[in-house]
């Protein structure tokens, strides 16, 4: 943030304020998660990242992982129902 102010005091502006807002986002599983970033241009952000795409049993451990500490079971933020919440409507 103090870089975009920076940025902006050398472009000519006097005093720029810059805010700052914390968005929390919750997935109902990854693969949404992914979409997101994929939509947002983010999937390849991590410098260190290695080249090529990641093996099947890194993405299957990653999503079990995900499910495990982060899965919701409410409308994701998208507005698109949940698997759970789709079979009950079934039911």
């Amino acid at each position: 943030v103090r870089d975009c102010g920076n940025l902006l005091t050398r472009a000519g502006m006097k005093l720029p304020a810059v805010d700052v807002d914390t968005l929390t986002m919750q997935y109902p599983n990854p693969m949404k998660l992914v979409e997101h970033l994929r939509q947002m241009a983010e999937q390849n952000a991590a410098v260190a990242r290695r080249k090529g795409p990641i093996r099947r049993t890194t993405a299957i451990a990653a999503a079990a992982c995900y499910q495990s500490m982060f899965c919701v079971d409410t409308f994701d933020t998208f507005g698109d129902e949940t698997e759970k919440q789709k079979k009950q409507k079934k039911q």
